[in-house]
């Protein structure tokens, strides 16, 4: 899950952050990428985003936050809370790419923080790579464009199938464009597929 996959690390924005293993040496096993942007801010959110613009060069700017994350893995990826040249440059098996909506950051983005990480640690063969998808911010082209770099696995917000709680939450979806999501990602040959779902929404009808 997302709060495993953040399990004893240290999360901040414009970050690649690294897992260790349990044994608490310096071997880097995992890597937790964040994605901070999204079109808004749903009402039950907490986490760090980046809420974008209309009308903004939107795909400028997050390629240029592209460039902070790459310069933060070739730097080891702990960014300051760690000194990063002891680091064994083990392959990685999980990478997660959270946030935010990270469906949004165009594929060119993914391919250049993927390539990185391999650079800088090497990525296992039966490697897993999740990204978190959120309904109507990516297509069928998309979501093949992320199967061929390597994505195993998805993460979809539906958050839920009823239009009432969708709208009360500041959810930018409907339930029917959550079911097409599931969809695509299945059609674009990700099978391995986990979804979000909100609980305890009281809504009066």
């Amino acid at each position: 899950s997302r709060r495993a996959a953040r399990r004893n690390v240290v999360c901040r924005p414009a970050a690649c952050i690294l897992d260790r293993d349990i044994a608490g040496d310096r071997q880097v096993t995992a890597a937790y990428v964040h994605i901070p942007f999204c079109r808004q801010r749903c009402s039950y959110c907490d986490f760090p985003i980046d809420v974008l613009q209309k009308g903004k060069p939107v795909d400028e700017r997050m390629l240029r936050y592209v460039d902070r994350v790459v310069a933060e893995i070739s730097a080891g990826g702990a960014g300051a809370f760690d000194s990063t040249d002891t680091f064994e440059p083990t392959a990685l098996s999980s990478i997660y790419f959270g946030g935010g909506t990270p469906s949004l950051l165009p594929t060119p983005g993914f391919a250049r923080i993927l390539d990185s990480l391999r650079q800088r640690f090497g990525v296992a063969d039966d490697v897993e790579i999740t990204v978190e998808m959120d309904p109507a911010t990516f297509d069928q082209q998309k979501a093949m464009d992320l199967a061929r770099l390597g994505v195993n696995r998805a993460s979809i917000g539906i958050q839920s199938l009823d239009e009432e709680v969708l709208r009360l939450c500041g959810r930018g979806h409907s339930a029917q464009e959550a079911a097409r999501a599931i969809q695509m990602v299945h059609a674009a040959g990700i099978t391995n597929v986990s979804a979000d779902l909100l609980s305890g929404v009281v809504v009066c009808r």
